[in-house]
């Protein structure tokens, strides 16, 4: 009882951007079964769902998404220290270089190979923030596409 209630608690801390998910929420509540909408409201039905959207992690080759609590605590830069794995209910993730102690852990919201302006706009639209990583923020010089070389 008291895994369950802690687990409970946890997911209460995750944010949802629940101005971007509105419509996209509305339809869905206003299709659901008259017993099930008298069960909850919209409001509560709205902050669910926009938590669920910004924190699922896809699984299983995008059949299907998953909210792991430590996965959504990860933050996002388009040059990560960390990434992440989901074999089946199992989140892994993993650093791709030493991390000092209290160092945060990043991982990439998006595919790292798209270019620098277009990342920030699958970013702002998908996840409702702008980036301000090293990548994003002048730092490096931004690239007008990315590729990877063949090793054959």
């Amino acid at each position: 009882q008291r895994g369950q209630t802690a687990k409970i608690e946890q997911l209460k801390q995750l944010e949802g951007h629940q101005q971007q998910w509105a419509s996209t929420a509305r339809t869905l509540y206003d299709g659901l079964k008259e017993e099930v909408a008298q069960s909850i409201s919209f409001e509560r039905f709205l902050e669910l769902f926009a938590q669920c959207a910004a924190n699922a992690h896809e699984v299983d080759g995008a059949q299907g998404a998953a909210i792991f609590v430590l996965g959504s605590m990860a933050e996002h830069s388009c040059r990560p220290n960390a990434f992440k794995n989901v074999q089946g209910s199992q989140l892994t993730v993993r650093a791709m270089e030493d991390l000092v102690l209290g160092e945060k852990v990043s991982i990439s919201y998006i595919p790292e190979y798209y270019p620098t302006w277009q990342m920030q706009r699958l970013l702002l639209h998908g996840f409702n923030f702008h980036c301000r990583c090293e990548r994003c923020c002048g730092f490096e010089t931004p690239e007008l596409c990315c590729a990877f070389r063949c090793p054959e």
